[in-house]
């Protein structure tokens, strides 16, 4: 146990070395509150005060030291830097050997992350491509951050406060990963906040480190993904239709084609009653001669019957006019049968090439929808 003596030299020798230990401070106290406090440049507090009374905290730290005699260690739920506070606490006696005081050292625990932040956050920071935004919380708010010449975070402030819903809060809680975009309102860009949650000795979980970069180009990639791939729908919903009217039409030109081979084989047909109404007129035309002979035998008994020999034969001469001038319509008419067969032959061969290349089409359309699924998984891996 040390004297009050020993105490007393202490106070005056910590001061001259307390910045070569960085985040520590040195109370001292009576019985009943702190007397003097020696604490480092970087040791920002606001749990220690001169005149502060050591039972407000129960019996506990220099209180128990005091009252049973021996050195107290405990680690204070307190968080400060995203650490916690070890406070170690050794009573002193007076020259009667009484009891007098205690001695305090305290220290931040920090996490290794949070001492070495200022030191790589800045090159971190730049080594994204889009820049990015470092920071680092204890429990309740963020303790330092860092931005980049690209990319910067001014809504993550140092002191501001941890919403319930944030990454850093969830990764506390949750003790793991947590990752949350953020929309495109919070930082001007659309990011990504990923958080990890600082992890003491005891495996518990005293603070966050985060790292936020935006995601433009991958929230642009995603856009372009999603506008082609809904213009390949459409497209193939397109050509789908097309395929099936160019089967419509080579069905239709199927059914043509045999309409008109039909009206060929009707032609053939009234070409041969052609023929036969020929052959009765050129019959009829010979009656009509040989009438006309035995008329001019009878002499007038035969004139009446010579009448009607007359007009057999230029009925017949009518009928074989008749079946020219049918003929010549008929020959017009497979002539224009031709040209229409063959135009359906060839609109038929334009159909099934406009098919075979609606299909290379198609094909290639599934070809890029494939490609379009693949740029916009790229681009869900980007965010």
């Amino acid at each position: 146990m040390l004297t009050q003596r020993e105490a007393e030299t202490f106070k005056r020798v910590i001061p001259l070395f307390i910045d070569f230990l960085p985040g520590t401070i040195f109370s001292f106290t009576d019985r009943e509150k702190i007397t003097d406090l020696i604490s480092s440049k970087d040791f920002q507090q606001e749990f220690f005060k001169v005149g502060m009374r050591l039972d407000q905290w129960g019996d506990r730290g220099s209180i128990k030291a005091i009252r049973t005699g021996q050195a107290q260690t405990e680690e204070l739920l307190t968080v400060v830097f995203g650490a916690r506070l070890q406070m170690h606490n050794e009573p002193f006696v007076n020259d009667e050997g009484e009891i007098c005081g205690s001695i305090a050292f305290v220290t931040i625990r920090k996490h290794p992350i949070t001492s070495a932040f200022p030191d790589f956050a800045p090159m971190i920071a730049e080594m994204f491509s889009e820049g990015a935004g470092l920071y680092i919380s204890d429990h309740e708010k963020v303790v330092s951050r860092q931005g980049s010449s690209k990319f910067d975070i001014p809504n993550v402030k140092v002191g501001a406060l941890l919403d319930k819903d944030t990454a850093a809060m969830q990764s506390i809680s949750q003790n793991r990963m947590i990752s949350i975009k953020v929309p495109k309102e919070i930082y001007g860009v659309p990011a990504l906040n990923v958080c990890y949650p600082l992890i003491d000795d005891q495996k518990k979980a005293i603070g966050s480190f985060g790292i936020i970069t935006p995601k433009e180009t991958a929230d642009n990639l995603q856009t372009i993904s999603n506008n082609l791939n809904q213009n390949l729908i459409e497209i193939a919903a397109v050509m789908e239709e097309l395929a099936a009217s160019s089967a419509d039409i080579m069905s239709n030109q199927s059914g043509l084609s045999h309409n008109v081979a039909e009206i060929s084989g009707f032609l053939v047909n009234i070409n041969e009653i052609l023929n036969l109404i020929k052959a009765i007129a050129d019959e009829t035309k010979m009656l009509g001669l040989n009438a006309a002979i035995e008329a001019a035998r009878a002499g007038d008994a035969g004139a009446g019957f010579s009448v009607v020999a007359s007009e057999i034969r230029k009925l017949s001469d009518q009928s074989r006019d008749t079946v020219a001038r049918i003929r010549d319509l008929t020959s017009n008419i497979d002539r224009k049968i031709q040209e229409t067969i063959n135009n359906s032959e060839h609109s038929m061969k334009s159909t099934e090439e406009q098919a075979a290349a609606t299909q290379e089409v198609s094909a290639s359309i599934q070809e890029i929808t494939s490609m379009a699924n693949n740029l916009k998984d790229i681009a869900f891996k980007l965010q």
